[in-house]
């Protein structure tokens, strides 16, 4: 038989997998996942194999046990099929017991992935709304230093004006009365006052 690819040593420890940014490495839970497939298929065929060779060995009943003249032959080949029968029975039941716990670990493997997944993917959204509540801190934080500053600016720039002179409102000149231009000139007509 070809050396397996996954030996059961490697299914009965608890597996690792390398932690990555958000959870685990998904090409690692992936590549774990398969080699437990692959180990339960092979698993399968095995209890496929043993059922065809019992089936035959089932097949074989027509033949007579016992052969005129051959004596205590009968006898022997009942040993040897009952013999092979057991062997057969315990073939199944290995394999069957075998099946049921690959399958067994694989689901608590698929889980245990899918569970430490769930984790990652709570741990990732928690740090995001943790990342976004800092976030809108700092904005709210800048809103008020630059509307402090701002009223800083406003008074400053009072002050200056103030100082300057420039703050203080200034009456209006007084303007010239407008009169209407005589017709036929340019000129506007002489005021009277």
């Amino acid at each position: 038989m070809a050396e397996s690819l996954f030996s059961d040593e490697d299914a009965e420890r608890e597996p690792e997998f390398g932690r990555q940014w958000r959870g685990y490495s998904e090409q690692e839970v992936d590549e774990y996942v398969r080699k437990m497939r692959t180990r339960a298929k092979r698993q399968g065929e095995a209890l496929r194999q043993a059922e065809e060779r019992l089936a035959g060995l089932n097949a074989d009943l027509s033949v007579p046990l016992e052969v005129v003249g051959s004596g205590g032959i009968g006898a022997r080949v009942e040993r040897i099929v009952a013999q092979a029968e057991a062997e057969a029975r315990e073939i199944r039941e290995t394999a069957e017991k075998e099946a049921a716990q690959s399958r067994k670990e694989i689901e608590e493997e698929a889980d245990t992935a899918r569970r430490h997944r769930e984790a990652a993917a709570k741990a990732a959204a928690e740090e995001a709304r943790t990342m976004i509540a800092e976030a809108e801190a700092e904005v709210e934080r800048l809103r008020e230093v630059r509307k402090s500053l701002l009223e800083k600016l406003t008074e400053i720039g009072d002050k200056v004006d103030d100082i300057t002179g420039r703050g203080k409102p200034t009456a209006p000149k007084p303007r010239a009365p407008l009169t209407k231009p005589k017709i036929g000139t340019t000129e506007p007509a002489a005021s009277s006052n």
